[in-house]
């Protein structure tokens, strides 16, 4: 498994895909946008903490850079064991799930007291 090619070609692709996510997550929270919902799409499980910590957790934070490498192993053992599609579909399905709790917990009115509070610690 590890010596095959489909293994390790979604895991190359997710670190710069991860990367990318953030700085746009980032880009669309701090410089003028004030939205969270690039962060709440890409990285809704660090986001669903958000309103039980009431802020964005440094180590949360750091392990939702995680979430995307991960993605890339189960779509990797699964392309290698000719079950692609029904990973993808399973990933995205929970992926899409915990997006939409993300958005619905974190009640965004193009200002969100909680979340203008994240950054002002």
């Amino acid at each position: 498994m590890f010596r095959d090619h489909k293994f390790w070609i979604p895991i190359a692709v997710s670190v710069p895909v991860t990367l990318l996510l953030v700085i746009v997550s980032v880009l669309t929270a701090d410089f003028g946008f004030s939205t969270y919902r690039a962060a709440m799409v890409f990285f809704p499980y660090m986001m669903l903490t958000v309103p039980a910590l009431d802020r964005i957790d440094p180590v949360i934070a750091l392990a939702s850079l995680f979430q995307w490498p991960i993605y890339a192993v189960v779509i990797g053992i699964s392309w290698t064991r000719h079950r692609f599609v029904a990973a993808v579909e399973i990933l995205l399905l929970i992926h899409l799930v915990a997006t939409v709790l993300a958005i619905k917990l974190n009640v965004y009115d193009g200002h969100n007291a909680v979340m203008d509070r994240l950054f002002n610690h």
